[in-house]
């Protein structure tokens, strides 16, 4: 693992501790997140919702932080590091 990768598997890991502590993202996290997740304007109503939630400090539901900390945080590792290794390759 590169140390880019490094880097941004553990901004995933703080945005994961934050989301799980209820704790509102804001900076870089809040950037990287909705990098993951997107800016609100997909047209889906959860995802949607999801990323307005995170832009306005609110609270997700259980359902909408599975999605967010199982579902989509774990995807994007998991392409960072199928990235870099293909760049290594």
């Amino acid at each position: 693992m590169t140390n880019a990768s490094k880097s941004r598997s553990a901004r995933f890991g703080h945005i994961k501790r934050r989301l799980i502590r209820e704790e509102a993202l804001t900076g870089k996290h809040l950037e990287l997140a909705l990098d993951v997740v997107g800016d609100g304007s997909t047209g889906d109503e959860l995802i949607d919702g999801i990323s307005n939630k995170l832009q306005t400090g609110q609270k997700l539901n259980a359902y909408e932080l599975h999605l967010m900390l199982d579902v989509f945080l774990q995807h994007a590792k998991l392409a960072a590091v199928s990235a870099s290794r293909e760049r290594a390759a």
